[in-house]
């Protein structure tokens, strides 16, 4: 499937095992909103260079603000997550 990404979209790349995609938030919502993606709380958290975060929406907070977008990824469980773009 091919996607195309308006210059100002937040992308994040997701990794689940051996399952890879790049994603928007909405789309995320889309594809895993019934997943536990999004409760709070998730009874997990996200690490990152010693950054702790509790909450998907958090990292996602965190990936939209930070400068070091391209060098930063989140690991929880079987996930990763990075901003791409």
């Amino acid at each position: 499937m091919e996607k195309e990404y308006e210059l100002d979209d937040r992308v994040y790349m997701c990794q689940w095992d051996n399952i890879i995609g790049l994603y928007t938030y909405n789309e995320l919502k889309k594809e895993y909103g019934d997943t536990n993606l999004f409760d709070e709380p998730l009874n997990i958290s996200f690490y990152s260079n010693g950054v702790m975060l509790d909450t998907f929406k958090e990292v996602i907070d965190f990936l939209e603000n930070d400068n070091e977008i391209y060098s930063r990824h989140f690991i929880a469980d079987n996930m990763r997550i990075c901003r791409v773009l």
